[in-house]
């Protein structure tokens, strides 16, 4: 069965739609998955869903924490996707740890799905 990661694109041939159908999954997945934020007292500036979308985009991409920074300016259909105001500049490695980490934390919890 072949997946979105097989469909990967070479590099210099990022097609901005098909990083859509990523983003767009990954927000899918965490809506049901995680919170919308943290904690109450969070300065919701990014949803932890938000920043879970720039995780699974940076790994789909195989980069960094800065070339994802990268991609999100060059592609504005990119980010209005993810329904980002802003770019996650510096607290895009912390924020995306926590997420993944409570994200892990639930998949773990419930156990498989039959």
């Amino acid at each position: 069965m072949k997946t979105l990661f097989d469909e990967r694109p070479d590099r210099e041939d990022i097609d901005a739609t098909l990083l859509i159908r990523v983003v767009n999954i990954a927000l899918r997945i965490a809506t049901r998955s995680v919170r919308e934020y943290s904690d109450k007292k969070s300065p919701k500036v990014f949803t932890q869903r938000q920043l879970l979308a720039c995780l699974v985009l940076k790994t789909y991409l195989k980069t960094t924490y800065r070339g994802v920074v990268e991609q999100l300016v060059l592609m504005p259909a990119v980010r209005e996707a993810i329904g980002l105001k802003q770019i996650p500049h510096t607290r895009l490695p912390v924020t995306t740890r926590r997420s993944a980490h409570q994200l892990m934390h639930i998949s773990r919890a419930s156990g498989p799905s039959s």
